[in-house]
């Protein structure tokens, strides 16, 4: 279903879905990577008098494909760009283990992922099952906007980070660096922040024309993504966090979702980052 390295959206003909297919069709061409454009037919829901094997070949799916083969190749002419239905689950239809997708893209109306307990979403499913990136679109994206990601004391901060920078550098864009306000008492929280300025400035040292700054704590991550959500092009999502009852996602991570309109990456720190040279 899946090349390597391709970014893969699920279409559905819906206007949010049509947004992801525009912002996967400008990542694929960013990244050098062909896109996979997926509509699922879910046999689920099919019936017997309505088998999912002929509706692959319907007017309506064929058409719907069209548009999103038409609507990519408008953003990236010349590009690699196929679109095909598949039979199976969403999920199973976006997230092929087989192959080593780049980026996993879906668009969304700003509903948040359910919690454990809950009717899962298709969002919460795809950050569960998806072996790389999860990006949300909701709305529009600014080509020129800034990348904004947010670490704490995970361990897999350090990750977060070098991907950020690398989108950042991938974008031309500036980078803002949040740190997490789920840290407990005030000499935690200064350690994290003098470790994540020592990062940036490594980076810093290391990409002279790479604008990025760690940005100091009297910004907590939900006033900032209130404060800039017009001058942000892109949120790199803090890493999940796992509780006994279950793996859900971090609270402001889901509260971007809300918040932002542009896109939003969930499992960042999985996401197979662009090599540039900068030092190690």
């Amino acid at each position: 279903m899946t090349s390597p390295g391709a970014v893969v959206v699920g279409v559905d003909g819906s206007e949010p879905s049509r947004r992801a297919v525009r912002w996967a069709a400008e990542e694929a061409g960013l990244r050098r990577v062909p896109l996979r454009a997926v509509y699922a037919i879910d046999p689920s829901v099919g019936s017997a008098a309505d088998p999912v094997g002929d509706e692959r070949s319907s007017p309506d799916v064929l058409a719907l494909l069209a548009d999103a083969r038409a609507i990519a190749e408008a953003v990236a002419p010349g590009h690699d760009v196929t679109a095909e239905a598949v039979v199976g689950s969403p999920v199973d239809a976006l997230v092929d283990r087989h192959a080593a997708p780049a980026v996993v893209c879906v668009g969304s109306s700003g509903e948040a992922p359910a919690r454990p307990g809950h009717r899962a979403s298709l969002i919460t499913e795809l950050l569960l099952a998806a072996p790389c990136a999860v990006t949300v679109v909701r709305g529009r994206w600014s080509p020129t906007g800034s990348v904004v990601t947010e670490i704490g004391c995970e361990p897999e901060g350090a990750e977060l980070l070098r991907v950020a920078v690398s989108e950042a550098v991938l974008r031309d864009a500036p980078l803002r660096v949040l740190t997490t306000a789920l840290l407990p008492g005030a000499h935690a929280r200064d350690e994290v922040h003098a470790r994540i300025r020592a990062e940036v400035e490594r980076y810093r040292d290391a990409l002279p024309n790479l604008d990025v700054v760690a940005l100091p704590g009297v910004w907590t991550p939900a006033t900032y993504l209130r404060r800039f959500s017009r001058n942000i092009g892109l949120f790199l999502a803090p890493s999940r966090v796992t509780h006994d009852v279950g793996t859900v996602l971090h609270p402001d991570a889901a509260q971007a979702l809300t918040l932002l309109d542009c896109p939003v990456v969930f499992n960042a720190d999985l996401a197979a980052p662009v090599e540039r040279e900068m030092a190690s």
